[in-house]
């Protein structure tokens, strides 16, 4: 791994995951497009297949999820995912 997890700041990894989906999720999806190597359709098709509709490109994954965590990382996963081929 290059991202060593171990021993750091207080909270531990947890603390490092949750800090980083809090900022997937507070970015502009636009942003997000720029993160995954795709162009805003794409992505807007990933979070529609997620059963998400998205209205604008300013809008953010926390916005979607609301107080849903597991659904903000499941909707930063469909985001982040590797283009299907052929997709």
């Amino acid at each position: 791994s290059f991202i060593g997890l171990g021993s750091g700041p207080a909270g531990g990894p947890e603390a490092a995951i949750r800090a980083m989906a809090g900022a997937l999720g507070d970015a502009p999806v636009s942003e997000l497009a720029l993160l995954a190597h795709k162009d805003g359709a794409q992505v807007m098709a990933d979070l529609a297949a997620a059963g998400v509709t998205v209205t604008s490109a300013d809008q953010t994954l926390a916005a979607v999820a609301g107080d849903d965590a597991r659904r903000l990382t499941g909707l930063i996963v469909a985001v982040l995912a590797p283009a299907q081929p052929g997709g």
